[in-house]
């Protein structure tokens, strides 16, 4: 195998048992909790920020290595190792098998770092989308000349009204608001497309009762 990294595992001494700074290669709860795999975590973690930045695989790979070299120095005796089934005997993993576990560490603490900032940001996006529309429509419901044209709305839509004549008249309503809003100088530019969602949802809400000649605002 033309690879600088070994893949060759190393038999460990009989009575070897995993120590606290040793990484237990394999699946499963047993191996997640142990103290040295959750130590291997809190390293990837210090280094995470130097592993995003990394520009080429050279610079990932020294990182790996650096950790690699960390786990080993904390337990000379072990480092990464691996239980045989058949034999019973602990092993000492090649290199191979270690720069994996420490790969696919880093590679999911940044899927993790991603996904939470993607989150923290969906929700905050969410709170200030809600904001804007309650603001929205405490104004709408306080202002008297949108409470007009609303009305007229309602005076003017009828279950025999032409596609075209609807669709006029919701145009000309949804200006008029839009116009008194920018009048009335309480909102920003941040709450625009609050305020288009608002609209658009009036136009809906009054297309589904428009066949009982009511429009529901």
């Amino acid at each position: 195998m033309n690879s600088k990294y070994s893949d060759i595992k190393q038999e460990l001494p009989f009575d070897f048992q995993p120590g606290q700074f040793d990484v237990v290669c394999g699946k499963g709860k047993k191996c997640f909790d142990h103290p040295g795999n959750k130590e291997l975590r809190k390293t990837t973690q210090l280094s995470l920020e130097e592993y995003s930045q990394a520009k080429t695989k050279v610079e990932k790979s020294r990182i790996v290595t650096k950790i690699i070299n960390i786990v080993k120095r904390q337990n000379p005796e072990g480092g990464f190792v691996k239980l045989d089934a058949s034999s019973g005997r602990w092993h000492e993993v090649g290199d191979l098998l270690a720069r994996e576990k420490v790969g696919q560490h880093l590679r999911d603490a940044l899927h993790t770092k991603y996904r939470s900032s993607t989150k923290a940001k969906k929700r905050l996006r969410v709170s200030h989308q809600e904001d804007a529309a309650m603001n929205m429509t405490d104004v709408m419901l306080n202002n008297d000349k949108i409470q007009e044209i609303i009305h007229c709305i309602n005076s003017k839509v009828t279950t025999d009204m032409a596609d075209h004549q609807f669709t006029n008249t919701f145009t000309n309503a949804n200006l008029e608001i839009l116009n008194e809003l920018n009048q009335a100088n309480q909102f920003t530019n941040k709450f625009t497309n609050a305020n288009l969602a608002i609209l658009s949802k009036l136009t809906k809400v009054t297309r589904m009762n428009r066949s009982n000649s009511l429009v529901a605002v």
